[in-house]
């Protein structure tokens, strides 16, 4: 079973609680007294290139590519999300437009979720597997009512 360890050998961490293992895949722990492990759940076969921990999800490893299905008002489509395109943390739209984002930030850590300048938290989440899900109507913006659905 291939595993995630938390020791300062095996993990970089940020200063905002993203998690990235250094030498995955860990199948075996390194030698270094006092270490322990996460089992990898659904996210079995994920490197620190595929995915990462934020802390709306904790202990729960998240792949670096998300997909977007809007429905309804005139951005309806599908999209991919791309962790750290554009530079920064959280995941934006590769083949918009729409401009689309999703990151966890604050405390305690919630998700945000915007499009087209709208802005709102899920309406439901899952983190195992990664299912975020938003209403967004009533905003009057460029893409009219619709709903969003983040799978990962």
């Amino acid at each position: 079973m291939k595993r995630l360890w938390f020791n300062s050998g095996g993990i970089l961490r940020d200063s905002i609680g993203l998690v990235f293992c250094d030498y995955c895949p860990c199948d075996e722990p390194p030698s270094s007294s006092g270490s322990s492990s996460v089992p990898v759940s659904s996210s079995e076969g994920c490197t620190s290139s595929t995915c990462v921990e934020v802390a709306c999800c904790p202990g729960v490893l998240i792949p670096t590519t998300l997909t977007a299905v809007i429905t309804g008002g005139s951005c309806a489509g599908t999209y991919t999300l791309e962790y750290g395109f554009g530079g920064g943390d959280g995941w934006r739209v590769l083949d918009g437009p729409p401009d689309i984002s999703l990151s966890c930030s604050g405390t305690p850590s919630i998700w945000y979720l915007e499009v087209e300048f709208d802005a709102q938290e899920p309406t439901t989440v899952s983190c195992d597997p990664l299912e975020l899900f938003a209403d967004f109507t009533g905003f009057g913006g460029t893409c009219g009512d619709f709903t969003i659905t983040i799978t990962g």
